[in-house]
């Protein structure tokens, strides 16, 4: 039954590709993070003396 491992190979394929966006995703996700908590950070020590 070639058509059937066709269909693996497709199925296969597609999951890494899925796991290939996902990955990216997390990865930009976290980066996103850390920059808000950095610039987060940033504002805080800017804005926070007056507040003292």
């Amino acid at each position: 039954h070639p058509f059937d491992r066709e269909n693996i190979n497709e199925e296969k394929r597609r999951i890494k590709a899925l796991l290939t966006i996902a990955g990216v995703a997390v990865g930009f996700v976290v980066g996103m993070k850390c920059e808000i908590d950095k610039y987060r950070k940033a504002f805080a020590k800017i804005y926070g003396r007056p507040s003292r």
